[in-house]
């Protein structure tokens, strides 16, 4: 959620996905009627939820019928959480402060 939204949320860790993923399908309502608008949300040690998995689990079958390479669904899953974990690793990194340059 922006900050230019008409509601500000404070602590969005506190929303259930699914409660995300309807204000994300209503913020973004607009896309439907050119583009496939799916959100998914993933906990980073939860699971995935229905809508996600689905999506997910048709696109890998799209992928792999294109590719003929049944491995690529295990591979789409593994980046999702790879990139989980790298968001995770930038925002907890970010969360440090800077020790100040102290010059002799």
């Amino acid at each position: 959620m922006t900050s230019s939204s008409s509601s500000t949320i404070t602590n969005i860790n506190s929303i259930p996905n699914s409660i995300i993923i309807l204000l994300l399908e209503v913020k973004y309502a607009e896309l439907a009627r050119a583009h496939i608008f799916m959100p998914v949300a993933f906990e980073a040690l939860g699971s995935i939820g229905v809508k996600a998995t689905d999506c997910l689990s048709e696109l890998c079958r799209r992928i792999s019928a294109a590719t003929h390479d049944l491995r690529d669904v295990s591979y789409l899953f593994q980046r999702v959480s790879v990139a989980i974990q790298r968001f995770n690793g930038v925002c907890f990194r970010g969360s440090f402060i800077a020790p100040p340059d102290t010059e002799s």
